[in-house]
């Protein structure tokens, strides 16, 4: 049984862990289809909110999340966007660009 508002449990099922739609959208010789929504974008935050439109289409909930590395000069640090996808059970957190599952990894010292 599906609630109102939550994806249903085959498309939830489908994502589950995948990758599938940010690895077709990063894809530089990708289809036919992920290369029309493409093009129009322009930026990486254009890119991230294109693969959550198209989660929303396939009624997959989505967030933008913006955070910045802690370490060395966080005044300057540069805010990054990544996509959190909900599985039906968690959130689990994107790299838009490269597909990456989870928190990135700081920088080491130098």
């Amino acid at each position: 049984m599906s609630w109102p508002g939550r994806p249903s449990p085959s498309v939830t099922m489908r994502y589950r862990g995948d990758t599938a739609l940010i690895d077709r959208l990063n894809e530089p010789d990708g289809d036919e289809n992920a290369l029309l929504f493409l093009a129009d974008v322009d930026s990486p935050s254009e890119h991230v909110r294109l693969a959550q439109t198209l989660l929303a289409g396939a009624r997959i909930p989505s967030l933008l999340v913006h955070g910045i590395m802690l370490q060395g000069d966080a005044q300057t640090a540069p805010v990054s966007t990544m996509l959190a996808v909900h599985n039906g059970e968690d959130w689990l957190l994107f790299d838009p660009q490269t597909g990456h599952l989870g928190r990135p990894e700081a920088p080491a010292p130098t």
